[in-house]
């Protein structure tokens, strides 16, 4: 493989021929609205010869397969195609704000863990997906995220062009809700771990005849929620800190776009941006199924309630402790 560099000459196959105007482009300047229209190529570097009756559209769509969110993928599973830069937002505000670039990364679909709704497929039909460079790690350092430039720079250093990433990744949106249609996947190590031990902890299908105290016994310690999920007050829940905002808190992004609020009021201001984080869900309005709103406190992961948290005491109710006398347990107290 080659890591490719501005100003290289390589070999492409042009997929896509888009007629482009100023109305279909948001970044053009407004120097350029005389300009007449252009093209814009969508460019694969797989080179390798297709039949002649082969629908090259059919073979590179990139957005024909509908992906799982919550799936893990394998590693060397995604290789880099394309680096994005971050993206400088003209504001008064004096601090650097930006939106964060990506890595554009090809998947074969033999490596996706696909929805049901998917037709049947050619298992060497690549899928490009989108990598934001937020993504590659649980916590940034704040000298690595004040600047476009200084994240874009440990980018680059993490991920080259041409180069397979080792390690497992996840899906993050099946693409539908985002705005160029690619689906987005993480590096995060912590999502990862917890989608691989929902995935272990998943209900059974059938649970007909278990009683709600059996369900509960069987539910996730943690949830990667997507807004399909049936949320309920008190769950342990799973994101990242996707924006902060000196108004209300920090906001805390799950799968498929689904967001909740940590309020300032309950230290949402404390929360480093971009962090992997534990919550609990502490209210919730459902009443808006497509948009429910969700308020969450950040806990340790040490302090998840669940069957993983119960602790068995060798003490027993009659039982002197010290200079008391034991009367009743349960658990929510001590009685003495």
């Amino acid at each position: 493989t080659v890591n490719y560099k501005l100003g290289d000459i390589a070999k492409a196959r042009v997929v896509k021929c888009f007629k482009m105007n100023h109305s279909q482009d948001d970044d053009i300047d407004d120097d350029d609205v005389n300009k007449e229209s252009y093209y814009s190529l969508e460019l694969s570097m797989n080179t390798v010869a297709l039949s002649v009756n082969a629908n090259i559209d059919d073979k590179m769509k990139t957005n024909s397969i509908n992906l799982k969110p919550g799936s893990v993928l394998l590693p060397k599973s995604m290789k880099i195609v394309e680096l994005v830069p971050s993206k400088e937002l003209a504001t008064e505000s004096s601090t650097n704000q930006y939106v964060p670039g990506y890595a554009v990364v090809s998947i074969k679909s033999k490596f996706l863990d696909l929805s049901d709704d998917n037709e049947a497929h050619d298992t060497n039909q690549t899928v490009n997906c989108k990598l934001p460079f937020d993504q590659l790690l649980d916590h940034y350092d704040d000298d690595l995220i004040s600047t476009s430039e200084s994240l874009d720079a440990l980018s680059m250093r993490i991920l080259k062009v041409g180069k397979k990433i080792a390690q497992k990744g996840i899906i993050l949106t099946s693409g539908s809700s985002s705005r160029n249609g690619l689906p987005v996947v993480s590096l995060r190590p912590a999502l990862i771990e917890t989608a691989q031990q929902t995935a272990k902890e998943k209900t059974p299908d059938d649970t007909s005849g278990a009683t709600d105290e059996g369900k509960k016994k069987i539910l996730p310690s943690f949830l990667l929620p997507s807004p399909s999920t049936s949320l309920y007050v008190g769950a342990n829940v799973h994101g990242y800190c996707i924006r902060q905002d000196s108004r209300y808190g920090a906001f805390v992004r799950f799968l498929d776009n689904l967001t909740g609020l940590i309020p300032k009021v309950k230290g949402g201001l404390d929360i480093p941006l971009y962090d992997t984080i534990h919550c609990k869900v502490i209210a919730l309005d459902i009443i808006d199924g497509k948009s429910p709103k969700i308020l969450l406190k950040q806990i340790s992961k040490s302090s998840k309630a669940g069957r993983n948290t119960t602790k068995k005491l060798s003490i027993k109710p009659g039982d002197m402790v010290g200079d008391v006398k034991l009367e009743d347990i349960n658990f929510a107290r001590v009685k003495v």
